[in-house]
């Protein structure tokens, strides 16, 4: 199309120098053009001119990023991001709108204890009259499961925002210990179930550096942690035992963006969070072969903390009205601390010289993978 101007701008020209007298006037000048006013005829052409340098030059910029430029919609605030970064679309480039945010993932967790730390129990401190067999079965192989967690919340043009998070983790396992209690196969089993709860609502900070999206968060957190212990040897249940624990206190944390395409479509994910409970403990504990002891004990003002850690890979595509359609999977592990776990933990008084309680200063882990889709701004 340019050439074609350039190709009449040329025969215009050599038009005009042949027919074109020396000293002719405008009126003459007209009569060869065909135009009520040179002058403004050239204008015309001066701006069509113009018009397609401006063209070039955007065709150009797109094409050496190898993205067409971002267009700026109406009523958008741009992104500081932006501002270094020519035709191209990282994150939300040239238009950031407020509106909402949310998203499902599916967690796959499993918990893992620290040495005598899963529902079991241990015979290295009960009474000698209590066959070693009965209490010495390993500690159970729990399997991944999914876990959902949801969150939905409000971010503005500014970056400032807010969100409601929910997670809920429910995980069983079963072993058959007969063999090690000398007896047939399913007459010695021992059950345990883990749950586990988080309530957030906290407000968010993002800001946007060139390749980056990071975001800032904090507010307050209720958590709920529930593990049970069961063993059933022949008819009777010999140990059973649940540790509850309920906390709520301050959540902060950092989360991160990384494009690494050109467009900004792909980019690595990570996330880091730490939680600090202040709350209530509950152990009740029924046992019949005299390793524990038995009975409700009640904790208040106990300490707790969470600890979460998840890092992968991201894909986006902006949507038409601002905001952009994300699907990332990520590796997560999260350590629960304070909230109590089964380790058999010696009681040494003159009454009871070597019956056991559990650990109410104990914890665990969660360790798997994540799938999450949603909506982010």
């Amino acid at each position: 199309m340019l050439h074609s101007w350039s190709v009449r701008l040329a025969v215009l020209v050599a038009v005009l120098c042949v027919t074109t007298p020396a000293g002719a006037d405008d009126a003459e000048l007209a009569m060869v053009t065909g135009d009520a006013s040179v002058n403004q005829r050239l204008a015309a052409l001066e701006a069509e001119i113009e018009q397609l340098r401006a063209a070039s030059r955007a065709t150009l910029t797109a094409a050496a990023t190898f993205d067409p430029p971002v267009p700026v919609e109406e009523g958008c605030t741009p992104s500081p991001a932006c501002e270094p970064i020519v035709g191209r679309d990282f994150f939300n480039c040239g238009c950031r709108t407020g509106g909402i945010v949310a998203g499902a993932e599916a967690v796959f967790f499993k918990p893992f204890y620290s040495a005598n730390g899963a529902p079991n129990v241990d015979s290295t401190a009960v009474p000698a009259a209590v066959p070693s067999t009965m209490t010495t079965y390993p500690q159970l192989q729990y399997n991944y499961v999914a876990a959902p967690r949801l969150w939905v919340g409000y971010v503005g043009a500014n970056g400032l925002g807010a969100r409601f998070r929910f997670f809920d983790y429910y995980n069983t396992a079963s072993s058959d210990f007969g063999v090690l209690a000398g007896a047939a196969p399913g007459n010695f089993i021992q059950n345990a179930v883990i749950a586990l709860r988080t309530y957030d609502l906290e407000l968010t900070q993002q800001v946007d550096f060139r390749s980056w999206r990071l975001q800032g968060f904090g507010g307050v957190r209720y958590a709920q942690s529930n593990q049970q212990s069961q063993a059933i040897g022949g008819a009777f249940v010999n140990t059973q035992a649940s540790i509850s624990y309920y906390g709520l206190g301050p959540t902060a944390g950092f989360q991160a963006e990384r494009a690494v395409t050109s467009n900004g479509r792909w980019s690595i994910y990570g996330a880091g969070r730490g939680s600090l409970l202040y709350g209530n403990q509950r152990d009740n504990t029924a046992d019949i072969t005299g390793s524990y002891i038995n009975g409700n004990r009640e904790l208040n003002s106990v300490f707790a903390s969470i600890w979460e850690l998840s890092l992968g890979p991201q894909w986006k595509i902006r949507l038409p009205r601002g905001g952009e359609f994300f699907v990332r999977t990520t590796v997560e592990a999260q350590y629960w601390q304070g909230v109590g776990n089964f380790a058999p933990t010696p009681v040494a008084n003159l009454f009871t010289p070597a019956l056991n309680r559990n650990n109410d200063a104990g914890g665990f882990g969660l360790l798997g993978f994540s799938g999450a889709i949603g909506i982010t701004r």
